[in-house]
C-alpha cells in the first residue's frame, strides 16, 4: 500500500497492513468505520466527487449520538473536500447551520473557529454562485444557481447570529430565542452598545461583558473583529434574491424564513443585531429590490410592535442613522412611512422625520416630471430616482453610491 499522511477526522487511523491487524479491530466498530472511510479516500483519491457522501452519513450518525466534536470534524472534512473540487455545497452549510443551532440550544461547548471556518465557507460558496450566475458555463443551470444563492444567503445569516452568540461566549443553554431576546441581538445589549468602526469592524465592549476578566474581554472582541471581517468580505459579494432582496433587507424583514430543524431555536428575523453588524460591514441602506423597497419599507409593517418594540426601533434606528432616506418610493409609490401598519412604526418615523432641501426638490423634479437625465450629474440621476417610482439598477437594484454628494 502506497503511504498517505493520515486523516485527523478519521481519528488519524493509519491503514491495518496485516490480516492480524485487521483482525484486531474486528469488533470496534468505530475503528472499523474509519479504517473503510481512510481507506476508500485513498483509494478513489480526494479528489472524487464521491468521496465526501460517506463521511457526511458517519458525522450524521454521531449527531444523532450527541457526538457533536466527532460530527464536526467529519463533516468539516467533507465540506473542504467538495470546496476543493467546486462542488455545490448548499446543503452543507444548512446542515451546519442546523448541527451549531441544536448544540447551542442543548448546552453543548461550540467552538468559535468551527463557526467561523463554516461562514468563511459561505462566503466562497456565494461568490462562486454570483461568478455562475453573470458567466455561466455549458453545464450551468442558471436558475438553478439562483435557487442554491438564496439559500446560500439565508444561511450566510443563520451563521452570523451563530457567530456573534458564540464570540460572546453564548455557547451554553439558554432560553429559545437567544438571538432575539433581550440582551440579546434584538435587545439593548449585543452591538447595540454601539460600534466603534477602526477599519471597518472593531467594536466596543457593551455593558453585556461586565463582569468578565480583560483577558476574556479582549477574546470576545478579537472573535467579533474575525466576524466582522468575514461579514465584509459577505457583503461585498452583492448577493440578490429572485425578488432582488440583499442580505440586509432580509436581516429586517419579518417575512425571511427560518429553517425548522433546530435553527428557530436561535435564529429569528428580523434580528437588529445582524442588521447593524451588515450596516456597518458596509451594506446600502437604500439598497432596493426589484419593487423598489428598502430595508426601511420592509421592517415598518412589523407586526409585533408590543412585543418585539426593541427590535422594530432598533432597526429602524439603526436605518435610519445611517442614512436611510424616509422618503424613498417603492414601485407601488408609497414611502417607508406608507408602509407602516402599526401606529408605533408610523411614531418612531415621524420623530425622525427630517427632509433635507435637496430631497424635497428631488421629489419635486419627480411629481412634476420634469426631465433631468443627461441634464445632471449620474449620482444625482441616481438620488432622485430614489424619489419617485422609476428604474432600478439592474444588476444591483440599487442606485449608484455617491448619492449624497450634492
Amino acid at each position: 500500500k502506497p503511504k498517505v499522511e493520515p486523516v485527523p477526522a478519521y481519528e488519524n487511523r493509519v491503514e491495518c497492513e496485516t490480516v492480524g491487524e485487521l483482525e484486531s479491530i474486528r469488533l470496534i466498530s468505530g475503528s472499523l468505520h474509519m479504517e473503510s472511510l481512510a481507506i476508500r479516500e485513498r483509494i478513489l483519491g480526494p479528489h472524487n466527487p464521491e468521496v465526501p457522501h460517506p463521511v457526511i452519513f458517519r458525522g450524521a450518525v454521531f449527531a444523532d449520538n450527541a457526538r457533536f466534536d466527532r460530527c464536526l470534524q467529519l463533516w468539516m472534512h467533507a465540506l473542504r473536500l467538495k470546496q476543493l473540487n467546486k462542488v455545490c455545497v448548499m446543503k452543507d452549510l444548512l446542515r451546519f447551520a442546523q448541527v451549531f443551532s441544536q448544540m447551542l440550544h442543548v448546552g453543548v461547548q461550540l467552538e468559535f473557529e468551527a463557526v467561523h471556518e463554516v461562514l468563511g465557507a459561505t462566503v466562497l460558496e456565494l461568490k462562486r454562485n454570483q461568478e455562475k450566475i453573470q458567466n455561466p458555463g455549458p453545464k450551468d443551470d442558471v436558475e438553478t444557481v439562483k435557487d442554491e444563492m438564496e439559500s446560500n444567503m439565508i444561511t450566510a445569516l443563520y451563521l452570523i447570529m451563530i457567530a456573534m452568540c458564540v464570540a460572546k461566549g453564548r455557547s451554553t443553554s439558554q432560553p429559545a430565542g437567544v438571538a432575539n431576546g433581550v440582551g440579546g441581538n434584538n435587545g439593548i445589549g449585543g452591538l447595540n452598545g454601539g460600534i466603534g468602526i477602526a477599519g471597518f469592524g472593531i467594536r466596543s465592549v457593551d455593558g453585556e461583558s461586565t463582569g468578565h476578566s480583560p483577558q476574556h474581554l479582549h477574546q470576545v472582541v478579537e472573535k467579533e473583529t474575525q466576524v466582522h471581517h468575514t461579514v465584509y468580505s459577505l457583503v461585498r459579494v452583492e448577493a440578490r434574491t429572485r425578488s432582488g432582496q440583499s442580505l440586509l433587507h432580509l436581516a429586517v424583514n419579518p417575512e425571511t424564513p427560518v429553517d425548522d430543524f433546530h435553527t428557530n431555536h436561535i435564529c429569528r428575523f428580523p434580528c437588529a443585531t445582524t442588521t447593524k453588524l451588515l450596516i456597518a460591514c458596509g451594506a446600502d441602506v437604500n439598497s432596493m429590490d426589484k419593487n423598489r423597497n428598502t430595508p426601511l419599507h420592509l421592517i415598518v409593517p412589523y407586526q409585533k410592535p408590543i412585543s418585539d418594540f426593541l427590535t422594530l426601533h432598533n432597526i429602524i434606528m439603526a436605518l435610519i442613522e445611517n442614512g436611510a432616506h424616509m422618503d424613498t418610493v417603492n414601485q407601488m409609490g408609497a414611502t417607508p412611512f406608507d408602509s407602516a401598519t402599526t401606529g408605533v412604526a408610523e411614531i418612531i418615523l415621524r420623530t425622525q422625520k427630517k427632509l433635507s432641501l435637496k430631497c424635497l426638490a428631488a421629489k419635486a423634479v419627480k411629481i412634476n416630471g420634469i426631465l433631468y437625465k443627461g441634464q445632471v450629474p449620474r449620482h444625482l440621476e441616481a438620488f432622485i430616482e430614489l424619489h419617485g417610482p422609476g428604474h432600478v439598477d439592474g444588476l444591483s437594484n440599487r442606485p449608484c453610491k455617491g448619492e449624497h454628494r450634492l
